[in-house]
């Protein structure tokens, strides 16, 4: 009978992401770096192609297997174009846990992978 008490509660939880999922709600958070210092996250909706919670470090790395400052800017661009912030909220480096961000600097300048 333990086991029933927190099924019920599981599929509550369960239930609630889909539902945001599906929404299109999504979690959008720029870390502080050299280029980009002033560090936050927005709720965001209508960017249907980011993680439930993203970053542009985590896309990047996700779609292209590379971090590079100018892929960083695009993204950041795509989702201030394309998005619709409801709500700003304060960095939090769980938040950038959560998104994947990667604990490594970008790489500067060439991609290490054409590095002899």
């Amino acid at each position: 009978m333990a086991l029933g008490r927190f099924v019920l509660p599981a599929l509550l939880v369960i239930t609630i992401l889909g539902v945001v999922w599906i929404g299109g709600l999504r979690v959008f958070v720029l870390s502080p770096h050299l280029n980009q210092p002033k560090a936050g996250a927005a709720l965001v909706w209508g960017v249907p192609t980011l993680s439930l919670i993203d970053s542009p470090d985590s896309f990047c790395e996700r779609e292209l297997g590379d971090i590079s400052s100018m892929c960083r800017r695009l993204v950041v661009r795509k989702v201030r174009d394309r998005a619709t912030v409801l709500t700003r909220l304060p960095y939090t480096p769980l938040l950038d846990w959560l998104a994947g961000t990667p604990d490594e600097p970008p790489h500067q300048g060439r991609s290490h992978r054409y590095d002899v």
